[in-house]
């Protein structure tokens, strides 16, 4: 029914052979109870998971670990020209006050959070990990912007001509 767990388990497996810093993606069908209640759909979802620091090590800056609003600026950066809200939700797999539903233009496409301090535990991870799963059709009708054609002259900055005393 989600991603989750092969995002997870994923990272563990990182996190034993030695690594401090991930991020995970995954593209696939979970299954979801349908709109009348009997039948079972198989809808495609993107999942994603940020561990570690929220940028490579570098001498220039300190070091901070990855939070809630990287991965929702990644999520922003799918989805140009279109409104991304993220209202407060709770999710069984996610920590109860640092989890939010994804809304894409109003409507319910997914969830984003911390994963829950049960789960950090269950798969021991040193730090906990932000996920992500959105429905991947959601992801796929952003608009596409029209090519306009280019200017016949270029722009002028800055006037450099002077027409007589001033």
């Amino acid at each position: 029914s989600t991603l989750l767990p092969g995002l997870v388990g994923v990272l563990a497996a990182n996190i034993a052979q030695g690594a401090r810093r991930a991020r995970i993606f995954e593209y696939g069908r979970v299954f979801a109870r349908g709109d009348d209640g009997d039948a079972y759909r198989q809808p495609l979802r993107v999942g994603g998971l940020a561990f570690g620091a929220a940028a490579p090590e570098q001498w220039g800056s300190a070091t901070r670990a990855v939070d809630f609003y990287d991965i929702k600026a990644d999520l922003a950066a799918l989805l140009p020209q279109r409104r991304l809200e993220t209202p407060r939700l709770l999710h069984p797999a996610l920590h109860p006050g640092r989890s939010a539903q994804v809304l894409i233009d109003g409507v319910a496409a997914g969830f984003i959070g911390e994963l829950h301090p049960r789960a950090v535990r269950h798969f021991e991870l040193p730090a906990p990990a932000i996920v992500f799963e959105v429905d991947a059709t959601a992801l796929q009708a952003a608009s596409v912007p029209r090519a306009q054609p280019a200017a016949r002259t270029p722009v002028v900055r800055r006037e450099l001509a002077t027409g007589g005393d001033e």
